[in-house]
């Protein structure tokens, strides 16, 4: 069995907002050496953007927070440096631009077991994606069962249990049965509580509860989980860039574009953005407010042609 980890005890520097100041800080700083204690540049490009402790002052915030920081794929300690990831770069320079379905979504379908972050990295073996075999179980019991929340003690048994990997096909998820399993259930529930930071999530009672309006919502939901297998980094440091890299933020498909349609006017609606591309002569849309414009001039077109 492997060990479903997180950085336990600092779920308050795990909140999106915090994310995004640490973000800015650490930007500040890219590229310098690792900092020593009597120069700590990073405790002090801290201080300048987030009001959270970082104690103790008796080692540098490298040291005890290195693991905040590659858990949330912000930065990483390559080559004696402390480098940012393009997850961070974007967090810091375009945060007008990136929300917490972006920056989650990217995270859920990046993050994965054996992690870099932690040590005793190896880079062999099956890639485990903890966030999206959670998205699957919850997303399964809504669309099998019509129930829309799992607990704590589910995700153990069912995901930690029976070894699951986040690849397996959606109807999998369904059918696996509870087994018992010594897992951490404090890090798994610091892992569940950040990932609820997602829209379409609630936590309470030890449990994550999905909000969507429909199976339709459900369904769709289920094609943007898709782990990203891709080649692996000896180096942990290098490989934990290599997981921040190639964020697209609000210029991607992302959880915030789902909206319930039905078949006919999901088919109408690809048939106008298709029409609007070639008018346009672009291949994609250029910004999340231009995909939210274009799909309302869709939205009306479709529902005069319906009522006509």
């Amino acid at each position: 069995m492997t060990a479903w980890r997180f950085d336990q005890g600092r779920l308050d520097y795990f909140q999106f907002d915090e994310i995004k100041r640490m973000a800015v800080a650490l930007a500040d700083i890219d590229g310098i050496p690792k900092p020593t204690v009597n120069s700590d540049v990073l405790r002090h490009a801290l201080a300048a953007h987030s009001a959270r402790p970082f104690a103790p002052n008796t080692y540098t915030v490298w040291r005890n927070y290195k693991r905040v920081f590659g858990c949330a794929l912000l930065a990483a300690e390559v080559a004696g440096k402390i480098v940012c990831t393009d997850v961070c770069k974007q967090l810091a320079n375009q945060p007008e631009d990136v929300d917490a379905d972006d920056y989650l979504g990217h995270f859920v379908t990046h993050f994965y077991y054996p992690s870099p972050v932690f040590e005793g990295y190896r880079p062999v073996g099956t890639q485990i994606f903890p966030a999206v075999a959670i998205l699957k179980l919850l997303l399964s019991k809504y669309l099998f069962a019509g129930t829309g929340s799992v607990t704590l003690s589910e995700i153990a048994e069912r995901l930690i249990g029976n070894n699951v990997t986040g690849l397996e096909d959606i109807s999998f998820y369904a059918k696996l049965q509870p087994k018992k399993v010594d897992a951490d259930m404090r890090q798994l529930r610091e892992l569940a509580r950040f990932i609820s930071q997602l829209t379409f999530l609630k936590w309470g009672n030890a449990s994550l509860y999905l909000e969507v309006e429909s199976k339709v919502e459900a369904a769709q939901l289920v094609e943007l989980l898709p782990p990203k297998i891709l080649p692996r980094n000896q180096d942990a440091g290098a490989e934990v860039l290599n997981l921040g890299a190639n964020f697209q933020g609000a210029n991607k498909t992302s959880v915030k574009d789902i909206v319930g349609l039905c078949p006919s006017c999901h088919r109408a609606t690809h048939k106008y953005y298709g029409s609007w591309f070639k008018a346009n002569r672009v291949k994609d849309f250029r910004s999340y407010d231009e995909a939210r414009h274009v799909y309302a001039e869709a939205r009306r077109s479709i529902v005069l042609v319906e009522a006509a």
